[in-house]
């Protein structure tokens, strides 16, 4: 693989479209030209993508109305309120450039706060933020229906009869089904109300993982395991060095500009958190009976996808008995599957769901993807997404005359979240990186 080098300039704007039409029809006004700074955002605990932007108004946005011939500004020309739709397209500055495209009426933005940040006579500055048309959708829209069956199928149909989304979706089948009716509450508060309820369709994860995640990045939403997002194979690999070069060393996609390591965490909030070993005790009514159900990281390790290779990392001193009891009813015959009485009263006894194999599960591969977190600079590159997998590359805190590459901080990792930032004269890509554990663990392909 050749060399190549990293550039996070352009000579041009790298905003070819910022088009805002008027809510109440008429002309629309493209303000690419007056954007001073552009910030777009995906996180994995984010339901939208939100991109926002400080946009000046010099007084010429459009023709006055008035025969004159003179301009009007942007706010008068569209009599700006809220909701407004935002055709965009912005690019890195890739020799071979990547574009972000919400130029159609299905990727469109909306406008959600608009600011004034200075006001003159002859310039006046905007701070606007804009979301997904879905995110705005939610807060008019209840889910009342009664959905039986797999998790996964459940929020396939809310997102498509209830949001009505015609974006692309992205759903990992779950292996536990359960059966609800919706309480009047907003589509993705239900759905984030079934991520820590779902259990992933992979061998050995029943009783040992659990938990999703729902969010929407640039290729539409994603309904996606904790274990199921580490389940792939990296789309790139960075390396950081100490020289001032640009050139890419053979072998990476890119070169990382600036990190920073909050390995570790605080380890006895994840020990309150239950993150190394937990119990969950519960009573069954119907039968009147008791169980306890504990499960420690030894037991789960088997059964979890992991992005290094050292997952127990903590003192075995301080894990031995659960930090964390949860407690639970289990719900027997509520809402059982069957087609008529007869069918719903063979199944009347069986548990609507199984608690003891989901609540601690899901809870501690939630704080254990969190527990490494790592925040790289790159030259900007709109190819990549939140909840796509990177491999990183740093080097060994050493003395040695040829320092080697560091086998614990290296290695695999998630875009929990990123920020694709655009000035006249820069484009960044900041990425919040996360993983569950240590090791440079090598890419099978």
């Amino acid at each position: 693989m050749p060399t190549r080098v990293e550039s996070t300039k352009k000579s041009d704007n790298n905003i070819t479209r910022f088009e805002i039409f008027p809510n109440a029809g008429g002309d629309s006004c493209d303000v690419s030209q007056g954007v001073l700074e552009l910030n777009y955002y995906e996180n994995i605990l984010s339901e939208t993508v939100k991109l926002t932007a400080v946009v000046i108004d010099t007084g010429n946005a459009a023709p006055a109305d008035d025969g004159t011939g003179g301009k009007i500004g942007l706010d008068d020309a569209l009599k700006m309120g809220n909701g407004e739709k935002v055709l965009l397209s912005f690019e890195d500055g890739n020799k071979t450039p990547n574009k972000l495209s919400f130029t159609t009426d299905s990727k469109a933005l909306y406008l959600n706060k608009r600011q004034k940040i200075s006001e003159h006579t002859q310039k006046t500055m905007y701070s606007i933020e804009l979301v997904s048309k879905e995110f705005l959708v939610n807060e008019t829209s209840r889910v009342v229906k009664r959905y039986d069956g797999r998790i996964s199928d459940s929020v396939n149909k809310i997102l498509k009869d209830v949001i009505k989304t015609e974006k692309q979706l992205d759903i990992e089948v779950t292996e536990n089904k359960f059966n609800f009716i919706g309480t009047n509450k907003k589509p993705y508060w239900t759905i984030l109300w079934l991520c820590k309820k779902s259990i992933p369709q992979k061998q050995g994860s029943v009783g040992k993982s659990a938990g999703y995640f729902f969010f929407e990045n640039y290729d539409g939403f994603k309904f996606k395991s904790v274990d199921g997002l580490f389940d792939r194979i990296p789309i790139k690999k960075y390396i950081f060095n100490n020289t001032t070069s640009s050139v890419v060393p053979v072998g990476y996609d890119g070169k990382i500009l600036k990190f920073e390591s909050s390995s570790g965490g605080d380890f006895q909030s994840n020990l309150m958190m239950g993150t190394y070993n937990s119990s969950n005790k519960g009573f069954n009514s119907k039968e009147s009976s008791y169980r306890e159900n504990p499960i420690d990281i030894n037991t789960q390790e088997s059964g979890v996808t992991l992005a290094g290779l050292d997952f127990n990392f903590v003192n075995s001193l301080f894990i031995q008995n659960p930090s964390r009891i949860s407690y639970s009813f289990d719900s027997v015959g509520f809402l059982p599957d069957g087609k008529n009485l007869q069918e719903q009263l063979k199944r009347s006894s069986e548990l609507d769901m199984d608690k003891s194999q989901i609540m601690n599960q899901a809870a501690m591969r939630y704080n254990q993807v969190f527990t490494l977190k790592l925040n790289i600079t790159i030259p900007g590159d709109f190819d990549l997404r939140a909840g796509d997998l990177i491999f990183c590359d740093f080097p060994e805190q050493s003395s040695k005359p040829n320092q080697s590459t560091n086998k614990r901080l290296g290695g695999v990792y998630l875009i929990s979240s990123l920020c694709h930032h655009i000035k006249p004269n820069e484009t960044y890509t900041y990425l919040e990186l996360i993983r569950d554990s240590y090791g440079r663990k090598p890419i099978v392909r």
